[in-house]
């Protein structure tokens, strides 16, 4: 009997366990992967409704994003408070949020640091580094600029100079 009853409680210990999460979704529901993240620049922004200054980025962060979608550079946001998908989508619609909006928080599958204030902006290299933690508000220029400073040094043969 005592056997038996320990057998059950690593079961039930066994079924409890987290199972390690590979992906996070959007609050349109397409899903990154570890595997699709792998090789490209990953931009992960904090933000929440109650900072205005992260308001005031967004539409800096739309530009950035249009501008770079396409250059092996993915942009991803998320809502520092967690709110519910629907409340999410609402809030992306109210402040015309075009990039990505994750309903996940991504530090389940990416190197993020710490959080100390908002907004802040953490750059992840394709090899699957925390390269950079930007705190404070950016504009299509500024995170531009830093982008090709980081990839400058990934790639430092490409490189023309040191950035100024």
């Amino acid at each position: 009997m005592k056997y038996f009853i320990i057998f059950f409680v690593f079961l039930f210990l066994l079924g409890c366990s987290p199972s390690e999460k590979t992906s996070v979704q959007d609050i349109e529901h397409h899903t990154y992967s570890m595997d699709q993240l792998q090789g490209k620049w990953v931009i992960v922004n904090y933000w929440a409704s109650w900072c205005g200054h992260c308001q005031d980025e967004i539409p800096e962060l739309n530009h950035f994003y249009q501008h770079n979608k396409d250059n092996n550079i993915i942009f991803l946001s998320v809502n520092y408070d967690h709110i519910a998908v629907d409340e999410l989508k609402k809030m992306a619609t109210q402040y015309k949020i075009e990039y990505p909006v994750l309903a996940d928080d991504p530090k389940k599958i990416l190197p993020i640091d710490e959080i100390e204030a908002l907004p802040v902006t953490f750059v992840i290299n394709p090899s699957g580094k925390l390269v950079g933690k930007i705190s404070g508000t950016n504009t299509e220029q500024s995170l531009s600029k830093i982008m090709n400073y980081l990839m400058q040094q990934s790639h430092p043969e490409r490189s023309e100079g040191s950035p100024t």
